[in-house]
């Protein structure tokens, strides 16, 4: 895998810096052990690292969870006719996995 680094010279000095990885960076008196050191820090990093990816929606809904109580709804549904054809698909489904 290809990381984009950051490599500053200051006073003699070579800092590398991972882009995307502000806590992934080293110092070092040479560029060639800057380089050496921070491939390094990105396989300790990376070693102990889960990368997962997550789908957030774009316009997520907030409520008041302390005004919302579970069963203030409780029936709203009860007269719906479509709601036991979805009952008894669920128990189909169960049926048949």
């Amino acid at each position: 895998m290809k990381y984009t680094v950051i490599l500053t010279e200051e006073q003699g000095r070579f800092q590398a810096t991972v882009a995307g990885l502000p806590d992934c960076h080293v110092k070092a008196n040479t560029r060639l052990d800057a380089l050496n050191t921070i491939r390094d820090a990105i396989n300790r990093l990376i070693g102990r690292s889960e990368i997962v990816q997550l789908e957030v929606p774009t316009n997520p809904k907030f409520s008041n969870l302390h005004s919302d109580v579970p069963w203030e709804w409780f029936g709203a549904f009860k007269e719906d006719p479509t709601w036991e054809t979805l009952f008894d698909d669920i128990e189909r489904q169960r049926s048949t996995d």
